[in-house]
């Protein structure tokens, strides 16, 4: 946890970020008053946005402020409503008996879901993308594990381009589920 000094605003658990949490951006904001040891006008990288609330770094301390406190000097997606929804179809190894088929996939905030088709009104499953590990496999394969039910996801895509926008999309969802 953070010294409380350093929360002013905080209204939700608190935990320190892993080395792989990383915003796909990086805003840059002005304070516009003192946050515990930074002082009023420091310039800062944001590393974390979530529900109003910034997180960085200051004299090797992190620190959280509200969005208000602060004005934004650089960006390069909206903090606010930072969302990314990605569909397309991936080939996705069975549970219990290891067989590939391809399925339709659709990611929404912080959850993926898979269909047998993209015509299917409901999916199959919903995978709630929380504390999500991802490992390259090879060029076109990777697997994912979730904090949500500990199992091991493994997914092919066409081509490297499609796995490296999937890794990034489910990612990017898994952040936003913190």
């Amino acid at each position: 946890m953070f010294p409380a000094e350093l929360h002013p605003f905080q209204k939700f658990k608190s935990r320190q970020l892993s080395s792989d949490e990383i915003l796909p951006y990086q805003p840059k904001v002005k304070l516009l008053r003192q946050i515990g040891t930074a002082p009023m006008h420091q310039e800062l990288i944001v590393s974390k946005a979530e529900d109003g609330f910034m997180y960085s770094t200051f004299s090797n301390q992190q620190i959280s402020f509200s969005k208000d406190s602060c004005e934004l000097l650089a960006q390069s997606e909206q903090i606010d409503n930072y969302q990314v929804t990605k569909t397309g179809i991936m080939k996705k190894c069975g549970g219990s008996i290891q067989t590939w088929y391809w399925r339709y996939f659709d990611l929404k905030k912080s959850s993926l879901s898979y269909y047998k088709s993209k015509s299917d009104m409901f999916p199959i499953k919903t995978i709630k993308l929380i504390d999500v590990h991802i490992v390259r496999n090879e060029q076109k394969l990777f697997s994912m594990t979730t904090s949500d039910n500990e199992r091991l996801w493994q997914f092919e895509t066409k081509t490297k381009q499609e796995s490296e926008e999937w890794i990034t999309a489910l990612q990017q969802a898994s952040f936003r589920s913190k």
